[in-house]
């Protein structure tokens, strides 16, 4: 016995290396855990693309590497930050500026921009350097321009345009008695208006410097011109507490707020009044508020690009010389035992 399994021994030594399957298959016959191990040690290397129809594999050639392409991820999003490969097998595909920040000539071309941009004087007051990482806005001049390259910055006009304004007296008596001029304006342009100061003139004078916010094309802003003396504006609040509920248990905090309006000017204004009504926390049980009534109607008010719940404004036009009064009452319901922080009172 021991003589013919010599004897199979030195035959399997013998075997070519193309029937390493046959002996692996058989070593792994004598344990479970030795046939796994050698079966997928073995039969993986013999599957080919033969198998599969293609041309068969030369034993022991490496592996094709796999074609170049774009991997997705957040980084190819950034298109600011995309540029095109210049050589190699990614040539004229866009990948991100840090792929390239090893290559020479990358390196180079960054650190002359650097050199550049530190030899700049700082923009004028009021204005920025467009950063790429933002959008990219393509202007046309009407007439060429002559620029002097002195390292400085320098105001050239591009176009010109004309659009309707509105002007309007703002005035919130809730946290001030004092209107504020704003100018509603649209954009008379086809593309869009990045932020940057404006001048403002009424008529052939100088009124003041604003900054404008960035407008969209054909969109519109607000642009604030400072204080307007000509709108006197009082606003009084009287307070009241009073039981409620068959045994008493419930309180209720009833407001009445009047405002006056008063406009000394020698020409219509438009005015816009904004208010507020407390708002009760959604986790506080037991809590409301009520509007009872409100004289002239008002209209809720949601700034843009903010939230304010309760908010409320009134719109009018006063003429010359005219007074008026806008009054709006509300309560405040709550249990008689409880009272609310920082007092019942809510109104100066």
């Amino acid at each position: 016995m021991r003589e013919e399994r010599e004897e199979k021994r030195k035959k399997m030594d013998e075997m070519p290396p193309g029937a390493a399957v046959r002996r692996s298959a058989r070593i792994a016959a004598s344990s479970d855990v030795a046939m796994a191990k050698s079966v997928s040690a073995s039969v993986a290397p013999s599957v080919s693309k033969d198998a599969f129809g293609g041309a068969p594999a030369a034993e022991g050639a490496p592996e094709p590497e796999p074609e170049p392409g774009l991997t997705p991820g957040t980084d190819l999003l950034d298109f600011a930050a995309l540029r095109l490969a210049a050589d190699g097998p990614e040539r004229g595909r866009p990948r991100p500026a840090m792929a390239f920040s090893e290559e020479p000539r990358w390196a180079q071309a960054c650190a002359e921009a650097r050199r550049r941009s530190s030899d700049l004087r700082p923009p004028p007051p009021g204005h920025q350097a467009v950063s790429p990482a933002r959008y990219a806005v393509r202007w046309e001049g009407g007439l060429p321009v002559d620029v002097p390259a002195d390292g400085g910055w320098h105001v050239v006009p591009l176009a010109e345009g004309a659009s309707d304004v509105r002007l309007t007296l703002v005035v919130v008596p809730r946290e001030s008695r004092t209107a504020f001029r704003s100018a509603a304006i649209t954009s008379p342009f086809d593309r869009a208006l990045t932020a940057g100061p404006a001048d403002v003139y009424i008529g052939g004078d100088f009124l003041l410097t604003a900054r404008l916010p960035d407008i969209a094309r054909g969109a519109a802003a607000d642009l604030g011109l400072g204080v307007e003396q000509s709108l006197a504006v009082a606003r009084n609040a009287t307070f009241a507490e009073e039981t409620a509920g068959m045994l008493g248990g419930s309180l209720y905090l009833r407001h009445s707020v009047q405002v006056s309006l008063h406009n000394k000017a020698a020409k219509p204004v438009a005015v816009e009044v904004r208010e507020r009504l407390p708002q009760p926390d959604e986790q506080v049980e037991h809590c409301a508020v009520k509007e009872l009534k409100v004289d002239p109607p008002w209209q809720e008010w949601r700034p843009s690009g903010s939230t304010l719940p309760g908010g409320r404004r009134w719109t009018l036009t006063l003429a010359a010389g005219e007074k008026r009064d806008l009054a709006y009452e509300y309560r405040v319901e709550i249990p008689s035992k409880n009272e609310l922080v920082g007092g019942n009172r809510r109104e100066a």
